[in-house]
């Protein structure tokens, strides 16, 4: 712009309401371009050696910076003296207005709309028509982030009302560069997101923007893409919930849709602990806002203090109520998968050696979801995710926070088992536990492991089942006392039906009959167990006594052939010398016949005895005729 170094400026650009642009200018308004043009000159004139880049100066100092008229001390930019031809050039609405047949055309003042325009955004707009440059003052300001941002936002609203397309995509660049090219959940990108986000939206559906439109889409991909790394971040600002509260009311909501529905398996542990760090964030809130207030009513009882901490409380409720849901989403999505967070899943298995989280919120996530996502379907298996997987771990058994807390939720889900044992064995679940989980559950919950799957069969099973069950138990059960309370009962009444006629038995009697019944088949299976045994020992005792029969039988055979002839001699020479003349001689075949018989008879009878010493001594002394 160096043909413009030497020429004086020849129009005023000002803001002001719309009826002040059918004003004439006034004597001090051309008073003031009279010596704007003198003060170029002789700047020009003094400084011919060394050329200004632009005759549009952003000090506050220079000639044609004009104070505003309510009279303060501060000064701040309302009127502008700039080129025709510059403007023009840079802008197709300046070069319409000076170009066509409009009453603009030959006047020296122009206003501009104040709702439009700013300060900020009409300096900068102009500081780029002559140098090229974009400008960004960030002086004394606390939150730079904020202060850039908002600068940017003015300057892309007045150029597209002045249809600079190019200066609107240097700006959109930069709004990118300032958000971290939308990948970032800092600090800074997490004030230039919230605020950046009504205004893309706002331009994106209102004025059809469509480079608005591209960074509102950004922002609420940040928003919503991640929530393990939203929710912590975006979702406990205060300039999200400023802008949820300003915003339209579908906003809210939709956000929250969205950010919820981005939450899997493979996320649900990482969402669930920024839910647990968002919460620790709105508790330190809450009592910062607590001390404020009792600050406040210490020192005053106005009503403005109140209404303004009322009204920023209910500025988080959006926040609290997203926060909320993802909470819930995450822990229904961890007690669905639970068995594959404890075997599989290496986050929650860090967390248990504490590496990952802390041990505050491994706490968290089993209470929680134990609380509001347990089962009759998935509590046996979050009883085996804990015992099989969590507390077998060597980290376990050195640290006795975490054991406490793994104590704690298997005492949980036990006492969950034992006060609902109906639907959980109606669902099946029991069946989808290892054996020796199986085991320990009966170990400690005092039942039988086949108690369960009996159970399990009978609730899945048909209808004549559970009555041969009932039949079987009322015919061979012991009486007892705790057995004499039980009355024979149908199907539908032990299962606490509607069919039932007479009395249908509250929740509390139904599982005080299912475990006097589970009680007393542990009893009649311990007893048939042991009369099977001793059916299985008699039988082995009576086929070792055949044998020993058959063996002995031999061997008496052969030792009475062998005997005799020597008892045959003993009867005709006795030992007394004496002979033996009762006895003819013709018949003494018949009594060693009959000898014989006694003697075999006598063996037998002794083998049949219980005294095992009469069967030798029947053999060393036979019977004698007499």
């Amino acid at each position: 712009m160096d043909c413009f170094d030497n020429a004086p400026p020849n129009v005023m650009l000002a803001l002001g309401p719309p009826e002040q642009r059918q004003q004439k200018p006034s004597s001090n308004t051309a008073t003031t371009i009279t010596t704007a043009r003198a003060a170029c000159i002789t700047s020009s004139s003094s400084n011919s050696s060394s050329k200004s880049s632009a005759p549009f100066c952003t000090n506050s100092n220079h000639p044609l910076l004009v104070a505003s008229s309510n009279g303060s001390d501060e000064q701040q930019k309302t009127r502008w003296t700039c080129h025709k031809k510059v403007l023009a050039e840079h802008s197709p609405y300046f070069a319409a207005m000076f170009d066509g047949e409009f009453s603009e055309n030959g006047a020296s003042i122009v206003f501009l709309p104040p709702g439009v325009f700013s300060a900020i955004g009409l300096d900068g707009v102009l500081h780029y028509m002559y140098t090229s440059e974009l400008m960004l003052n960030v002086n004394g300001s606390l939150n730079k982030a904020h202060t850039i941002v908002q600068q940017l936002q003015d300057m892309y609203s007045a150029a597209d009302y002045l249809g600079m397309i190019q200066f609107r995509q240097t700006v959109s660049e930069h709004l990118t560069e300032y958000a971290h090219q939308w990948t970032c959940y800092c600090g800074e990108c997490r004030d230039v997101v919230t605020q950046l986000f009504p205004y893309s939206y706002a331009r994106a559906v209102h004025c059809d923007d469509e480079l608005m439109a591209i960074i509102a889409e950004k922002t609420l991909t940040v928003l919503t893409q991640e929530p393990d790394k939203a929710l912590h971040t975006f979702w406990t600002s205060h300039g999200l919930a400023e802008m949820l509260t300003l915003s339209q009311p579908d906003v809210g909501p939709y956000l929250k849709q969205q950010i919820i529905g981005r939450i899997s398996r493979f996320n649900a542990i990482e969402t669930l602990h920024a839910c647990f760090v968002a919460n620790k964030t709105f508790e330190r809130h809450e009592q910062r806002e607590q001390r404020q207030r009792q600050k406040s009513m210490i020192i005053t009882a106005s009503t403005t203090t109140t209404t303004t901490t009322t009204s920023g409380e209910e500025s988080y409720e959006q926040l609290k109520n997203t926060v909320a849901g993802a909470l819930s989403r995450s822990t229904d999505i961890i007690a669905h998968f639970f068995d594959f967070y404890c075997s599989q899943y290496p986050t929650l298995l860090s967390c248990i050696d504490g590496i990952t989280y802390s041990f505050d919120f491994l706490e968290f996530l089993l209470q929680r979801t134990l609380k509001d996502n347990m089962k009759p379907h998935n509590a046996p298996i979050m009883y085996q995710g804990i015992v099989r997987d969590l507390m077998c771990r060597h980290a376990v058994q050195h640290c006795a926070q975490v054991k406490t807390i793994l104590t704690d939720a298997r005492r949980q889900v036990l006492r969950y088992i034992v006060d609902n044992i109906e639907l959980v064995t109606k669902s099946g679940a029991f069946d989808r536990l290892d054996k020796n989980v199986l085991a320990k559950l009966a170990e400690d919950t005092m039942l039988h492991p086949k108690a369960f799957t009996l159970s399990s069969a009978a609730g899945a099973g048909a209808t004549h089942q559970h009555h041969h069950q009932h039949y079987h138990y009322h015919q061979f059960r012991r009486p007892s006392a705790a057995s004499a309370t039980l009355k024979p009962t149908s199907t539908a009444e032990f299962r606490g039906s509607s069919v039932a006629s007479s009395h249908t038995p509250s929740p509390s009697e139904d599982t005080g009959n299912l475990r006097k019944f589970l009680t007393w088949l542990t009893f009649v299976t311990k007893i048939s167990t042991k009369r099977h045994k001793h059916h299985h020992q008699r039988q082995q005792q009576h086929q070792q006594q055949k044998q020993f029969i058959a063996t002995k039988k031999t061997k008496l055979a052969v030792a009475s052939s062998t005997n005799t002839g020597a008892a045959t001699d003993s009867t005709i020479h006795p030992s007394n010398g004496a002979a033996d003349t009762t006895a003819p001689n013709n018949g003494g075949s018949n009594n060693n016949d009959g000898s014989s018989s006694a003697i075999a008879k006598a063996i037998i009878r002794g083998m049949r005895s219980p005294v095992g010493k009469r069967k030798i001594l029947l053999v060393r002394r036979p019977l004698t005729s007499p």
